[in-house]
């Protein structure tokens, strides 16, 4: 009886410690997905709601970083191995990440979820799916996309007795040659009444639509080299600044106070390098706007424009990467996608299958642009070390821009240390 006994005692308490193991092991798998708080806090909460109701397994939590700082603070985080399980990088810095191999070779998740050998995977605009493999393999699934620009005032175009650049465009007449003429006749005034023709930002990433335009490009083929100091680049950047240091219809903006969201509200530039980013500054403009790609060099066809933004990616060291993916898989699905627009996102839709009218910003007026410009994006260029490059890029754009450095000096200045980056990653 005693030993009866015993054995029964021994097997309660055998189940008093399985069975709350088996109840811990019924919870779910928690996520933390680190994500840039510059898009609307609607957006990413709503789809991981969503998520959580449909998976009993795993639940995605989001925390918000600003995107200062988000990928200083993610980078930390991989090197101290206190990864998130999944994360946003942008374009730019998805090709340093990568370089230091701090985020996941995602190839096993796509080619089990897509077709690989298609381009943009056979779901995505292929130019995304290239700037998030920098290494020859994917570690980014694109989330949003970010489109360049020229935005106008239609009243100041109008009242100067212009034609509206979309039609221009439509026609193949919007080229740079149009495009200084409208600026010159735009502009008016003098010191702090001063009207400018054109006003954008001076950034590497703004600059580049101007090369692209001109049908130039930043290194080969095979990125063993830069091509900063080929004609057709450095024509790109003459002109680009030409608009400021000869014609005097723009500004610097290397001064916060002559960006687009400053003088555009203040109806003092008719054109402008506009983009999505710039949709909260917009809403309450007292006229209308319109957009239109970038015109084309003398030395086009354009390659493209800018048209790029932000990747779910899964650092090297996440703790749960399956699980990640699946959440990714949610988040980029047609309908999830679709779901990000209508709820405000800062983007336009990142897949190529989107029918034509599901992008609808009111303004400005032709938004249909921002899809077109989308098609005929490119990819973000390869740079292993962004800051570094960053860094002499704007010494070079501070002197070309006062006249003390020729665009020709300032971009060989710059490709010095650009094939240098590219060599030491061959």
């Amino acid at each position: 009886m005693k030993k009866r006994l015993a054995a029964v005692l021994a097997l309660m308490m055998l189940l008093s410690l399985t069975i709350p193991a088996l109840a811990q092991d019924d919870q779910p798998v928690v996520l933390e997905f680190m994500a840039i708080s510059d898009w609307p806090d609607a957006v990413y909460p709503a789809i991981a709601d969503a998520f959580n109701a449909t998976h009993d397994d795993i639940k995605v939590e989001i925390t918000f970083t600003a995107s200062d700082e988000h990928h200083e603070k993610l980078l930390t985080r991989i090197a101290s191995d206190n990864a998130p399980d999944l994360a946003h990088v942008n374009d730019y810095n998805i090709n340093v990440f990568s370089a230091k191999n701090a985020l996941m070779d995602l190839t096993p998740y796509v080619e089990a979820t897509y077709d690989i050998d298609q381009p943009g995977w056979g779901h995505f605009y292929p130019h995304l799916t290239q700037t998030h493999s920098p290494m020859g393999y994917p570690t980014g699934v694109p989330a949003e996309i970010n489109v360049m620009c020229i935005g106008y005032n239609m009243e100041m175009i109008e009242n100067a007795g212009l034609e509206d650049p979309y039609d221009l465009w439509k026609r193949g007449e919007w080229t740079w040659d149009v495009f200084l003429d409208y600026a010159q006749k735009l502009t008016t005034g003098e010191g702090t009444d001063k009207v400018y023709g054109f006003t954008s930002e001076e950034g590497i990433w703004w600059t580049a639509n101007w090369v692209w335009s001109n049908g130039a490009s930043f290194y080969n083929e095979d990125r063993t080299e830069s091509l900063l100091t080929d004609d057709a680049f450095v024509e790109a950047v003459d002109f680009m600044f030409k608009l400021h240091t000869e014609y005097g219809v723009a500004p610097l903006c290397i001064a916060a106070e002559n960006y687009p969201t400053s003088l555009v509200p203040a109806q003092r530039a008719a054109m402008w390098g506009d983009c999505l980013y710039y949709r909260a500054s917009f809403q309450d403009l007292p006229f209308d706007y319109g957009i239109v790609p970038w015109p084309v060099g003398p030395q086009g066809p354009p390659t493209g424009n800018w048209g790029s933004g932000l990747a779910f990616t899964i650092p090297a060291n996440s703790p749960h990467p399956d699980e990640a993916w699946e959440v990714i898989e949610f988040f980029s699905n047609y309908e999830n996608t679709k779901s990000m627009m209508a709820n405000g996102g800062g983007g336009i839709p990142v897949v190529e299958a989107f029918e034509s009218g599901v992008l609808v910003y009111e303004p400005p007026v032709h938004s249909e642009v921002y899809q077109e410009c989308a098609a005929t994006a490119v990819a973000a260029p390869w740079i292993p070390d962004n800051d570094l490059f960053m860094e002499v890029w704007n010494e070079a754009r501070d002197q070309i821009a006062v006249g003390d450095m020729t665009a020709a000096d300032g971009m060989a200045y710059v490709k010095e240390e650009l094939d240098a980056l590219l060599a030491s990653y061959q």
